[in-house]
């Protein structure tokens, strides 16, 4: 049986924090907005240290650009997905349509916001 350092963490639970601190910190984003917001705000709602959070992003800002990075992941995969749906010889304002409709479509299906992080999307 191996035995880990104490204080270690593994690789997976390190990850599973990071996602924790963006997914906190969206939803603070949102509720409060940005400006609003400090790390200490983040840290008590997510149930990690201050230092923690420091440790893996550093500031609010790189915080933020996490969240804009995944989003941004997030539609472009969610648009080519749509995209492929849609038979490509159909005539160019038919594809943006039918692109439109799918999107607009999905937020009436769906109204509650995305989540962050798609699956394994990081």
């Amino acid at each position: 049986m191996t035995e880990r350092k104490q204080g270690r963490r593994s690789a997976q639970a390190a990850e599973e924090t990071k996602l924790l601190i963006i997914k906190t910190a969206a939803e603070m984003f949102c509720e409060l907005g940005y400006e609003r917001v400090s790390l200490r705000n983040i840290s008590e709602r997510a149930g990690v240290s201050h230092s923690l959070i420091r440790h893996h992003f550093g500031s609010k800002e790189k915080i933020w650009q996490s969240i804009s990075d995944n989003l941004h992941v997030y539609f472009l995969s969610y648009m080519y997905k749509l995209l492929e749906e849609i038979p490509s010889e159909l005539p160019s304002n038919v594809i943006l349509y039918r692109f439109v409709t799918m999107l607009l479509a999905q937020q009436l299906v769906h109204p509650k916001p995305i989540q962050l992080i798609a699956d394994g999307v990081r």
